[in-house]
């Protein structure tokens, strides 16, 4: 008999107050898939137990337009950047 540890990760999910909830079926369908793939490459392990699992909650916050930097003149002297400005 032989041991070997495998890892898995999953995708992000997006959980928030206005309905989105937590897929636990997606995660247990990810792994189960991740799991068959590790086997398909001829290993023919059994998954035995899981031994740690991790779940990390962040908050969600997306990229947007915030300030404004202007470009140091060092730079912009050397007409090689392009700072845009945006407006908000």
């Amino acid at each position: 008999m032989q041991h070997v540890t495998g890892y898995f990760t999953s995708l992000p999910q997006l959980v928030s107050s206005d309905g989105h909830r937590f897929d636990v079926d997606q995660l247990a369908a990810a792994l189960a898939l991740d799991v068959d793939n590790f086997n398909s490459r001829g290993s023919g392990f059994l998954l035995e137990r899981i031994a740690d699992f991790t779940l990390i909650v962040t908050r969600y916050r997306p990229l947007s337009a915030s300030s404004y930097i202007p470009t140091p003149a060092y730079i912009a002297r050397k007409h090689a950047v392009l700072n845009v400005q945006n407006f908000a």
